[in-house]
């Protein structure tokens, strides 16, 4: 399985770090709504919950 990072950018400017990662050799993947599902524990466990991904093609747990 492929490793997966994911960030938040907060007030970036979108198409100067589109040439930025290209510049570094980051290919373009695909341009989809991804939709995230977060279900606590019961009772809650704290600093533990499981989210649910999917973007239109399937659905992936992880915990």
């Amino acid at each position: 399985m492929n490793i997966e990072y994911e960030v938040r950018l907060l007030e970036v400017d979108v198409q100067d770090f589109i040439k930025k990662l290209e510049q570094v050799g980051a290919e373009f993947q695909w341009d989809r709504l991804q939709r995230r599902y977060v279900y606590d524990f019961n009772p809650k466990v704290e600093g533990k919950w499981i989210r649910l991904k999917t973007n239109g093609g399937g659905y992936n747990a992880y915990y």
